[in-house]
């Protein structure tokens, strides 16, 4: 194909999306499933940094506990946090890919609408997760509650 008939293919497409693009517009619960799908595979790769890290940052770093209390709480914490902890670092990535695949037809379905719905919801919070900027939310620290 010419640089040409290239071109001329690209203008095309381009014209006869243009006009749909404002269908998009008020596809909320497309944009989420979608960003699900593909932001969820990054909170599972950063499973091994996000885990340890809220543990060290939420024991070591907290001022509500003494240097005695924090040895002393160390063994205690290691047994209620890791079984809990891992569970829930593991599942929530999983849970959010999934849901963004399921819900992905019901987002097209409703393309023209403002409905939104969803089981995952990105939880605000100054150290919720690593990347937190609009629409990027990834590497979430789920088990930062346990320190709260």
């Amino acid at each position: 194909m010419t640089r040409v008939a290239r071109t001329i293919v690209l203008g095309l497409v381009l014209a006869v999306a243009a006009p749909a693009a404002p269908v998009f517009a008020k596809a909320k619960l497309l944009k989420r499933s979608a960003s699900n799908v593909l932001q969820a595979p990054v909170d599972a790769l950063a499973i091994p940094y996000t885990f340890p890290e809220t543990f060290v940052h939420g024991l070591y770093f907290n001022k509500r506990f003494s240097p005695l209390e924090k040895v002393v709480f160390t063994p205690i914490w290691g047994i209620v946090y890791l079984p809990a902890c891992t569970f829930v670092s593991a599942a929530m990535p999983a849970v959010r890919f999934l849901e963004g695949v399921a819900l992905m037809p019901v987002g097209l379905a409703t393309v023209n609408s403002d409905y939104d719905w969803a089981l995952y919801q990105p939880m605000p919070g100054k150290r919720n997760a690593l990347i937190q900027k609009k629409p990027l939310y990834m590497g979430g620290r789920y088990c930062e509650g346990f320190f709260q």
